[in-house]
């Protein structure tokens, strides 16, 4: 029997890293940004991070699988083989060309309140064969999300208005 499954693209990870690029934040004057990811004025000054902003380095939890947002796009940043994934995380998507580091997993990121965001992530489609246990790679899509932010700022919660695909995310 196959089931099918979405699960969201930035949320798994375990040992062997794929690669690793990081995204720097844009040197603006300390201007801060559109407040599209809830910026004020200074907020992207170096080495201070903003509790009320998306922007900075974003991990799942078991730390393989690393987003960096800036502005209004997060890009996948890291990607370790996680064990825990069972065989349909970001690292096999990566694998089989879905997609690579420094593509975006987050587009459109939008304030729509004090720690709430809209816009799109990326979520990762799957097979699995419950009787043979083995799992088919079957597509990436662009849906739609509502980002909450806790209020002390260091997680970060994202679903999917669409499948109601979820994932947690920890500042690093």
């Amino acid at each position: 029997m196959m089931k099918f499954k979405s699960i969201l693209a930035a949320v798994c990870m375990a040992g062997a890293i794929i690669s690793f690029s990081a995204c720097e934040k844009p040197d603006n004057g300390g201007k801060g940004d559109d407040n599209s990811t809830g910026n004020t004025p200074g907020g992207n000054t170096p080495g201070v991070v903003n509790y009320n902003s998306l922007n900075g380095i974003w991990t799942n939890k078991t730390k393989k699988v690393e987003t960096t947002v800036n502005g209004t796009v997060g890009r996948y940043t890291k990607a370790l083989f996680d064990s825990e994934a069972g065989g349909h995380g970001v690292y096999e998507f990566i694998q089989a060309g879905f997609f690579k580091i420094g593509d975006e997993a987050f587009r459109n990121l939008v304030s729509t309140g004090e720690k709430t965001w809209e816009g799109e992530f990326l979520v990762r489609q799957y097979k699995e064969n419950y009787t043979t246990g083995e799992i088919t790679l079957v597509k990436v899509v662009w849906e739609d999300c509502k980002i909450t932010l806790s209020s002390d700022g260091k997680t970060f919660y994202a679903e999917s208005q669409e499948t109601f695909t979820s994932g947690t995310y920890y500042r690093k």
